[in-house]
């Protein structure tokens, strides 16, 4: 309910075949990079999981990366079932297992998972029913406002620009 309208079909579904046998799969990036336009490396962005269905009793979630997973946010805590109590958070797996029997009428707590720039990145899923993950690149967004009070000369100018981590120019004025 909650990842619905976000554009580019980010979710991945396990087999809706025949209730109550086991499903689910590993899903597994490797060779991870994001490149400027100039085709550099660059660092400062999160690859981010979630789960995108229900996570009842007996279903499993783990998620894995070459760097330490951290959790972005946690989608209806008080909801009535759902993976509540994540394990191994700042290390390099993090597993949760779901609770309660789920429903219709509210929504199912979930985790939103990040790893800061990794190269490699995994999740499994377990369950008896159909489910899936909610995947995607996570980048920055920085809008800078520069305002020039009580210039000497009405000719004064001045530049500014912004750069990467690794010094790619990302934008100047």
């Amino acid at each position: 309910l909650a990842y619905r309208g976000i554009p580019g079909e980010p979710a991945l579904y396990s087999d809706p075949g025949a209730f109550n046998v086991l499903k689910g799969a590993t899903v597994s990036f490797t060779n991870i990079k994001v490149v400027d336009s100039a085709g550099a490396a660059v660092t400062g962005f999160d690859f981010v999981a979630a789960d995108a269905e229900d996570n009842v009793s007996g279903e499993t979630f783990d998620w894995s990366a070459n760097v330490p997973l951290n959790i972005i946010e946690t989608l209806a805590p008080n909801g009535g079932w759902g993976c509540k109590t994540p394990s191994g958070v700042g290390t390099d797996t993090i597993s949760c297992s779901g609770t309660g029997a789920g429903g219709s009428t509210s929504y199912s707590t979930s985790q939103l998972v990040s790893a800061d720039s990794p190269t490699t990145f995994a999740t499994t899923w377990d369950t008896a029913e159909q489910s899936g993950i909610a995947i995607g690149i996570r980048t920055a967004k920085l809008t800078l406002n520069k305002q020039v009070v009580g210039r000497v000369n009405p000719a004064d100018s001045f530049d500014i620009s912004a750069t990467s981590p690794q010094g790619t120019l990302l934008g100047s004025a």
